[in-house]
């Protein structure tokens, strides 16, 4: 009968009765108590469809009987069962069917006059509140029962609404007086019928807004279809019904604000197009300042309700509240300031987004310090860069802040900056309460009149903001507590800022605010630069020291803001880099550092700021820096006792500086013109063999013999410590003296001026290789490591300086302190990869038997140890000896006794008892050793196991008696066995 009726047209009314109430009957239940009957939903779906066949396909001159008093039973009956189908199945097919059934009923798609609409909406008067209840249950229901259903659902309850409370039909059913003939019904039926009056539209209008409350709460549906359907009920009741039902007005508006924050751009477009239409509307008849007066009012009640909302609302609604507060600012674009006049208005606002804005503090993170420098090798690493990120009390969702954020934009895009920047100063400075938050919304706000066309007026706010922010009472405030020592040489950088007052009672929660405030003033000084342009150029002389004494603190948060305004900084002023910057502002730079070097006891931040512009500085700077850098290591004479460590980091980091601007070659393309160890003597002496074989082209005189054997000697004498014997010796006469001095004095003069800077460190830092503080001598270890490495390329520099140093270096591996013995190792193994063979009879004279000793007792004690027992400072001791001891024996050519001295301290390392790591590091150390002399290391190895008997190749020779029975499993056979094939690689 369905494609009956959809192929055909009824115009008999008795016909379309008849089949109107049997399908009606067929769905309905014959019980009061079920809502509809227990068919089957298949059978329910066909009667359904036909139903809206049968109504769709009727004449209009046949149906609109249906809307006469006398049918109101019969059509209030077919309302009620298709409702009841639309709200109690489950199936969503026959839910969408059930509700197109009722859009049918109510001609809402067929084509009407205004008497016609008239009509219906007299007749659908009586049954809004059942209609508009129950498709709001549906609404505001399960979101499960699928977006296409919400979807149908809004639509069918936006089209009867306006059907009902349109204007249009509200101006003629009052002219008219009622467009139904009420005489010929009975009273009952009379009863039931509506009467559209001012007061019944008031009434109406007062209860649907209760509902359209409930429905709008579906605006944070994940889905954007059920997003755009709620924008489109919203326009079309604006549209239709913005006189009879003034009283939803506000939230019907306030759903279209909220959706234009929204991700997708069809629903932010749709919104931004029905508020403007909205809005021109209202201007047409006249009612603009009455649009305003209740934007301002709606702004004001939400800025009111703002921090109650944000923290009992999940994040979705969150997230649709703020973009409702952006929606008002935008609509009310340039008349933000006529609200913003008022200060009930403006505290209120400022007030909110103070509340909303809190920082939560209690993360340990925000004190940690960084344990590298942000630079490798002058080029950033994002690896090593963290953005800190704000974490905010009340929510997470990083759209909820950007969302905030954009709020603030809009403020300086379209408000007053003079009026909020003042405001926001007072809030400042009235509570610490509200410190993070005011600092953070007038940098958002800058950010936002980045659009401004005044700069004047702009660069006169932030010149004053930017002499605000760098007070000492904001910019320099504590960030940690002093640390607490007994000796007066326990200094650190980490508490070099200007700390005010006794900082020792200072809190996690003090410490955390302190740094998180020092981040955003260091973050809007970025802001600013960005705003600016090219403009910031003549704030330059205020903030750059500012900001690179921030960028060399310790702690990761403030280095690392202070890096990216820099990083802002540079690029809106038009500089490539931080170096440009840094390089282009030196002579400033150079000349602040100088002057406060002289007040160092009252401003010590000026050696950190030096160590800055060298860590993030390339080679050009090294001449611009030539007198600060020995006003340094004067103020490291004159401080000794003070702060040294504040000093060191400087020198240390200039050092590394040179090294990274001048690596050093291969050893192999180095020239080296002294003779250093026996085995260049033997090599030397073949190759004199060679020369005076007769095929040779060359031949040497006795005179070229002679001056061979006295550099040989004079290298022998400075390689044994004798070095202020040469200068006595008979060998040379005075002319030949006099010449040698000159030419030396050439060559100090040709050498580059970084290389006489490392010869000057290390000469004036060597002495503090012996202070009390164990810290100190651990940054001078690190200096000569980096020193040596600069002085590869100079050796006739390089040896007299490791002579210099020896004494109180070679102390180092008798020092109290482990950590500074590991390190002295490390720097021991440099040393020689520089140096050669050079410290080969220093190194098994003085270092070698404390090496010795330590290893030999301490094996007793990580025999059988635990796991825990490689976690103490001995364990890594002992790992970092046995790792660098075989390298070292090979740069130091060790033979002979010294190799088994040396390899007598790895031996009871080689028991599977000791710990796995410590064995396979005195594996590693015979490798090295096997390298060297692999006889003595294979009847080394014997001694522990022997694998086999061996037997003498003719009876001529005596044989072998190891310490060990042959074929004897031990505690050293499983190591043994490792290393014996290789001592016995190119024998057959």
């Amino acid at each position: 009968m369905m494609f009956v009726f959809s192929g055909s047209k009824i115009t008999n009314w008795q016909m379309f009765t008849d089949l109107f109430t049997t399908f009606c009957c067929m769905i309905s239940s014959p019980h009061d108590s079920l809502p509809v009957t227990a068919s089957s939903e298949e059978l329910k779906l066909v009667i359904l469809k036909t139903l809206t066949a049968l109504v769709v396909n009727t004449e209009w001159s046949v149906l609109k009987m249906l809307y006469e008093p006398k049918s109101l039973p019969a059509l209030g009956h077919a309302v009620s069962v298709v409702l009841r189908e639309s709200e109690v199945e489950r199936s969503r097919d026959l839910q969408i069917t059930a509700i197109v059934c009722l859009c049918s009923l109510a001609q809402i798609n067929r084509k009407l006059v205004k008497s016609e609409r008239v009509l219906l909406g007299d007749v659908f008067a009586s049954f809004l509140p059942g209609i508009t209840m129950t498709l709001s249950r549906i609404i505001t229901g399960d979101q499960k029962q699928g977006q296409a259903v919400l979807v149908k659902a809004l639509d069918t309850w936006a089209r009867i609404t306006s059907l009902v409370m349109s204007d249009e039909a509200v101006d003629i059913t009052e002219t008219k007086n009622g467009s139904l003939k009420t005489n010929e019904v009975d009273e009952k039926i009379r009863d039931l019928m509506i009467k559209r009056n001012k007061d019944w539209l008031t009434s109406t209008s007062t209860k649907l807004l209760i509902l359209i409350k409930q429905i709008t709460t579906v605006k944070t549906h994940s889905n954007w279809r059920v997003r755009l359907a709620l924008v489109d009920w919203a326009e079309l009741l604006l549209k239709k019904c913005c006189k009879s039902m003034k009283e939803c007005v506000p939230a019907l508006l306030e759903v279209l604000v909220g959706f234009i924050g929204d991700d997708y751009k069809n629903i932010k477009t749709k919104s931004l197009e029905s508020l403007n239409e909205f809005k021109q509307k209202q201007k047409d008849v006249g009612e603009t300042r009455a649009l305003q007066e209740m934007l301002s009012d709606n702004l004001h009640s939400l800025t009111t309700s703002l921090p109650r909302q944000i923290h009992i609302a999940d994040e979705d609604e969150k997230l649709a509240i703020v973009n409702l507060l952006n929606g008002y600012l935008t609509l009310l674009g340039p008349d933000i300031n006529q609200v913003l006049k008022s200060i009930a208005h403006l505290r209120r606002l400022s007030l909110s987004l103070i509340q909303v804005l809190e920082f939560d503090c209690t993360d340990i993170r925000i004190i940690d310090h960084k344990s590298q420098s942000i630079v490798k090798g002058g080029i950033p690493s994002e690896a090593d860069i963290m953005r800190p990120k704000h974490v905010f009390k009340h929510f997470r969702d990083n759209q909820i802040a950007t969302a905030l954020i954009q709020s603030c934009h809009l403020l300086g895009q379209y408000g007053d900056i003079d009026l909020l920047v003042d405001h926001m100063m007072d809030m400042l400075h009235e509570s610490s309460i509200y410190q993070l938050q005011s600092v953070f919304i007038i940098n958002q706000i800058i950010a936002g009149s980045v659009t401004k066309d005044n700069v004047s007026l702009v660069i006169d706010i932030i010149r004053m903001l930017v002499d605000e922010y760098l007070s000492d009472d904001n910019f320099n405030i504590p960030t940690s507590t002093p640390p607490k020592s007994t000796t007066q040489f326990d200094e650190h950088p980490s508490s070099l800022c200007l700390n005010k007052g006794d900082n020792s009672s200072l809190t996690l929660a003090n410490m955390n605010h302190n740094i998180m405030k020092i981040c955003l003033l260091i973050e809007g000084i970025g802001i600013f630069a960005k705003v600016l342009g090219e403009e910031f150029r003549c704030l330059l002389m205020d903030v750059v020291y500012p900001l690179l004494e921030k960028l060399g603190q310790d702690n990761t948060y403030i280095s690392h803001t202070a890096y990216y305004s820099l990083i802002e900084v540079s690029n809106s002023c038009h500089y490539s880099s931080i170096d440009e910057l840094i390089r282009e502002n030196s002579d400033y730079l150079v000349n602040t550092i100088s002057l406060k070097l002289r007040r160092f006891h009252h401003d010590n931040h000026a050696p950190l700021v030096l160590q800055v512009m060298i860590e993030y500085s390339s080679v050009e700077l090294l001449p611009l820096i030539h007198d600060t850098i020995q006003e340094i290591l004067e103020s490291l004479d004159n401080n000794y006792e003070d702060n040294s460590s504040v000093f060191l980091q400087v020198l240390k980091e200039l050092v590394v500086s040179i090294l990274r601007w001048f690596p050093f070659k291969d050893k192999e393309n180095v020239k080296e013109k002294n003779y250093q160890s026996e085995s260049d003597l033997a090599s030397s002496l073949k190759q004199l063999q060679q020369d005076q074989q007769p095929d040779s082209k060359q031949s040497l005189t006795l005179k070229q013999i002679e001056e061979y054997f006295i550099d040989y000697h004079k290298t022998k004498q400075i390689a044994d410590g004798d070095i202020d014997d040469i200068d006595s010796g008979d060998t040379m006469d005075a002319d030949d003296i006099q010449d040698e001095d000159q030419e030396g004095d050439c060559d100090k003069k040709d050498l580059p001026f970084h290389i006489e800077a490392v010869k000057e460190i290390l000469l004036r830092t060597k002495h503090l290789l012996s202070c009390n503080n164990p810290r100190l001598r651990l940054l001078v270890l690190d200096i000569i490591q980096y020193s040596v490495q600069v002085l590869y390329n100079y050796q006739e520099e390089l040896l007299p300086m490791l002579h210099e140093i020896w004494l109180p270096f070679a102390l180092r591996f008798s020092d109290d302190e482990k950590l500074v013995t590991l390190k002295a190792m490390e720097t021991l193994r440099i040393m020689s990869d520089c140096s050669g063979d050079f410290l080969m009879k220093r190194t098994m004279k003085d270092i070698l038997p404390s090496v010795k000793r330590f290893l030999l007792n301490q094996a007793k004690i990580s025999y059988h140890c635990g796991s825990m027992y490689t976690f103490t400072v001995n364990y890594k001791l002992q790992l970092t000896f046995l790792t660098n001891l075989g390298q070292l024996a090979l740069k130091l050519q060790i033979n002979g006794n010294d190799l088994n001295l040396i390899t007598s301290c790895c031996l009871p390392y080689l028991n599977i008892n000791q710990p796995k790591t410590l064995q396979a590091a005195s594996v590693n150390c015979f490798h090295d050793f096997i390298k060297l002399d692999k006889d003595v290391i294979w009847f080394t190895l014997n001694n522990l196991y022997t694998p086999q008997q061996l037997t003498p190749p003719s009876p001529a020779f005596t044989p072998i008696q190891f310490n060990r029975k042959v074929s004897e499993e031990n505690e050293y056979s499983r190591n043994v066995k490792i290393l014996l094939p290789f001592t016995e690689q190119g024998y057959s």
